[in-house]
């Protein structure tokens, strides 16, 4: 990701420039809505962060320092409005009979379906420190440093939660694989 262009887009948000919002949206809101994704778990409220979070940028650009880490300066927003959905929640009671929200894998064919809900499904196996590991390094390309710096958790941490997070992917993989074969 440049971050050189990142930076520029930031300051003309800052001067008021609504098509450089639209330009920031298109290039970094895959990796906020899986970062937020990472944090929360449910695709509708992935959603609804991501869209505050271009809100929050767009009335907080003047605020950030351009040092060449805007899309940790992104990501950071990203985290602190996901954690406080999260604590907004616990103070409000959700009914457990709400429907399966399907809504996002109704635009995909059955395959990309299938593969979604795998991932879904190897992504609850992780904590969510090392789900949020696994999201922004390999799904997002963020560095582990940068992914250190968007956190607060310090670097030796989240190599450690991602080796950690690929070993229990491994382990899972596995016995899924090996739970399903049989000799004809």
């Amino acid at each position: 990701m440049n971050e050189v262009l990142l930076d520029n887009l930031i300051q003309r948000i800052s001067s008021g420039d609504r098509s450089a919002l639209g330009e920031l949206y298109n290039i970094t809101s895959n990796d906020v809505y899986g970062y937020a994704l990472s944090i929360v778990c449910s695709k509708s409220m992935a959603e609804d962060i991501m869209h505050d979070v271009y809100i929050q940028i767009f009335n907080s650009a003047k605020t950030y320092k351009s040092q060449g880490k805007a899309m940790a300066w992104i990501l950071r927003i990203t985290r602190n409005m996901s954690y406080n959905r999260l604590k907004k929640m616990k103070h409000e009671s959700m009914s457990i009979d709400q429907p399966f929200d399907n809504e996002a894998y109704q635009a995909f064919d059955d395959n990309a379906v299938l593969d979604r809900l795998i991932l879904d499904n190897l992504l609850t196996k992780l904590s969510i420190g090392e789900r949020q590991v696994v999201m922004l390094y390999l799904l997002s390309g963020i560095s582990q440093k940068d992914i250190s710096n968007i956190t607060g958790v310090p670097l030796p941490t989240v190599k450690w939660r991602y080796k950690s997070a690929l070993k229990k992917l491994s382990k899972t993989i596995n016995s899924d694989i090996a739970g399903c074969c049989y000799e004809l």
